[in-house]
């Protein structure tokens, strides 16, 4: 029994080896991104009715792209919306937030937590590691988010696919398709829908990881 249930996976492997390498080498249709409703294309976690709303505590007049200054070199980091603090080479739930006396409040998570003093009149600041003084940071905007970037954080879009050529799955030879419509029908099922293409709603989420997300389709 054992050694009919193995030929019987490797015959399924087989087929769908084929499958796929007969309809990949015509797959040639770009995927595609679109929003069926702009009026509705950011909004926040959590919210199904806009994007997150600016608090005191996080003003979007700050928002934008910094280059963040210590001891040891510069990288980049960003102000994001709803007080959410990204940096791409050191990714971390943080977050930002701008107190009465004008000080920049970050925590940067396992990358410590600061504070930096705005100077008047700029989008500049100077500080410290907290308790740390001797340990300093600067952060100088470079420039505001674009227009592309502004559009993508928060924001929902449909992802189109244009499915396989399905003409090339029937030129298959007859043993290849037969092991599809026999035993195989769960598969012969997937390959219905592969082949018919759609879409389906996908995530860009403005957080400190830079989510992308499919509730259709997850990813763990």
């Amino acid at each position: 029994m054992q050694r009919v249930r193995l030929l019987r996976t490797a015959a399924l492997a087989l087929c769908a080896t084929a499958l796929f390498v007969q309809s990949a080498a015509a797959f040639t249709a770009p995927l595609s991104l679109v929003s069926p409703h702009p009026a509705r294309l950011r909004r926040g976690l959590g919210r199904r009715d806009g994007p997150p709303r600016p608090t005191m505590a996080a003003p979007t007049d700050l928002e934008g792209v910094y280059d963040f200054a210590h001891p040891g070199g510069t990288f980049d980091v960003h102000l994001r919306p709803g007080g959410r603090f990204f940096a791409p080479l050191f990714q971390a739930r943080a977050s930002w937030s701008l107190a009465e006396d004008q000080r920049l409040l970050i925590d940067f998570q396992k990358y410590g937590r600061y504070e930096l003093t705005r100077l008047e009149g700029s989008a500049e600041f100077e500080g410290s590691a907290v308790g740390d003084p001797s340990n300093w940071r600067k952060m100088k905007r470079r420039r505001p988010f674009s227009e592309a970037e502004a559009k993508l954080l928060d924001s929902v879009w449909e992802l189109q696919h244009p499915g396989m050529p399905c003409e090339r799955v029937r030129a298959l030879p007859d043993r290849a398709r037969a092991c599809f419509s026999r035993e195989f029908s769960f598969l012969r099922h997937v390959m219905s829908v592969v082949c018919a293409g759609g879409s389906f709603p996908v995530e860009f989420r403005a957080d400190g990881f830079n989510h992308f997300v499919s509730k259709d389709f997850p990813v763990r």
